[in-house]
């Protein structure tokens, strides 16, 4: 492999105080937009500042946001030599297509560069299109930190395929209240492989104590039943949602985190239910009492009233009620 297939940071392209791009092996004879003496534009200025931030981020082997910055600078500054450090941050970071289609780009908008200089970036692209590697990963479960050397490709699921030169690999999978995984394994040439890995849910290993009152209240977790009374039980690291209820008490829900190798106990007193207001005794007393008195008062009327005739039909025209005799 040539030196130019893998430039190493000392290699990384500066802008020199005067605009005028300059790299270690590609270097523009030809004067900065403008003329050699030209001032610096705002745009330019910009542009450099996010040109020196992706060189940082290249240097932390932060390959997406050295991506980020260089294309920033692009955008205010279309200069050949920001797109030569963005093709090598795409190789980095496994961009392999985007790599050679900006190497490419950077060939057709750099015309100083000399016969071995650009006979270096295509030897470059034509190793990456003839020897590139596809890998495919099939992760459970979601949402596990999926990182292949060293490198952080994302959580599953990945939203993309994985191009990597041959070499040597190392695949570490991790995920909260799981057992992490790490996987080794030698990439050839136009190789497709699939990464399949099933991480193991964590021991038991952090225990859970309900204590309820009253006694035989019903007792929940994150929706499970988990029975009456006082519960204990072993549960993994985590988040949980607690629910009491008893009848003719309210509902009631915590929630609590329990740490790995830790117990948590939580004590949940139910308030009683207000009971309606025609369900209590005292109330139909006080309604029978009203009533029993109201029908001894009408009965009492009726015996000393002075009996009056109901009108009628025909003869005789009046109808003597039953207390008139």
């Amino acid at each position: 492999m040539r030196a130019a297939h893998c430039v190493s940071v000392a290699t990384l392209v500066a802008l020199t105080v005067t605009g005028a791009p300059v790299a270690a092996q590609h270097r523009h004879r030809r004067p900065p937009p403008g003329g050699a003496a030209a001032e610096v534009s705002p745009q330019q200025a910009e542009a450099r500042a996010h040109f020196a931030r992706g060189g940082q981020f290249y240097q932390e082997s932060d390959w997406p946001h050295a991506i980020e910055e260089f294309r920033a600078a692009f955008d205010l500054w279309p200069n050949p030599v920001i797109l030569f450090n963005l093709a090598q941050a795409y190789r980095r970071d496994g961009q392999l297509s985007r790599a050679t289609e900006t190497f490419t780009r950077y060939l057709e908008t750099a015309p100083s560069l000399t016969r071995e200089q650009r006979a270096e970036v295509e030897e470059s692209v034509r190793e990456i299109e003839e020897t590139r590697a596809l890998l495919t990963f099939e992760v459970e479960p979601s949402g596990a930190t999926v990182t292949l050397n060293n490198r952080v490709l994302g959580t599953t699921p990945l939203a993309r395929n994985i191009e990597v030169l041959p070499g040597d690999y190392r695949v570490h999978v991790e995920c909260p209240n799981f057992e992490s995984r790490d996987e080794t394994f030698t990439v050839r040439a136009h190789e497709q492989r699939l990464v399949n890995m099933r991480l193991r849910p964590v021991d038991l290993n952090a225990r859970l104590i309900v204590n309820v009152s009253p006694a035989d209240a019903h007792v929940s977790i994150d929706g499970e039943d988990a029975g009456t009374g006082r519960v204990q039980r072993q549960v993994r690291p985590g988040r949980y949602t607690v629910t009491v209820s008893q009848e003719g008490f309210r509902e009631t829900s915590q929630t609590v985190t329990v740490a790995p190798l830790r117990t948590e106990t939580l004590s949940i007193a139910l308030s009683p239910r207000g009971r309606s207001v025609f369900t209590r005794p005292l109330f139909w007393g006080i309604v029978g009492g009203v009533v029993l008195a109201g029908a001894v008062t009408a009965l009492a009327i009726s015996l000393t009233s002075e009996p009056e005739p109901i009108a009628g039909n025909g003869n005789p025209s009046v109808v003597q009620t039953a207390t008139s005799f």
